[in-house]
């Protein structure tokens, strides 16, 4: 069974809890970073190759996406954005701003 939300099964995203909850022990978690089947971004989170880009990269750098970003990930429409993300930080940043 699968425990994470729906959310995260469509952005391909795992936490540690998400995989503990579906029987994946420390070792398997690990194993499968090493083979490349996960990806550790970071803070307890995980992705695949099918994670999208903006969210993987929003979350290595310990973030989360916002605004048109979120909308666009979900399908909604939106004006083009060209390379621009939007996210936001949960987690305090070194250095001040």
């Amino acid at each position: 069974m699968d425990p994470r939300s729906p959310l995260r099964r469509r952005l391909h995203v795992w936490t540690t809890a998400d995989l503990r909850g579906a029987g994946i022990s420390r070792h398997r978690q690990q194993r499968l970073v090493a083979d490349g089947a996960l990806r550790g971004y970071g803070g307890g989170w995980f992705g695949t190759a099918e994670t999208p880009d903006d969210v993987a990269g929003a979350l290595f750098r310990g973030n989360r996406l916002t605004c048109l970003s979120a909308a666009r990930i979900l399908g909604l429409w939106t004006p083009d954005l060209g390379p621009d993300v939007h996210e936001t930080s949960r987690r305090p940043t070194r250095g001040g701003a």
